[in-house]
């Protein structure tokens, strides 16, 4: 996201935008995409595959650090209050 500007400005966001930029930007600096999980330890990215039919399937990318489960957390209680 960039905003430039030489003057002040005001820009009024939802209450839905803003739970999507801290999203966006808590993913950005901890390199965390939005559809990792984590399950027993360890850190899973859900991918949907296309076909004649779609599936998803769960890749393992590591095993979850301490600094993994505290992003999860916080992650996952901003999409649970996230109201579309």
């Amino acid at each position: 996201m960039k905003i430039k500007a030489k003057q002040e400005i005001e820009v009024e966001i939802s209450e839905v935008q803003q739970h999507l930029v801290a999203l966006n930007y808590l993913c950005k600096i901890f390199d965390w995409e939005e559809d990792y999980f984590i399950v027993n330890e360890k850190v899973f990215q859900r991918i949907t595959n296309y076909g004649s039919h779609s599936f998803d399937q769960n890749n393992l990318i590591r095993s979850a650090t301490k600094k993994d489960k505290e992003i999860y957390s916080v992650i996952k209680t901003l999409k649970n209050n996230l109201k579309i």
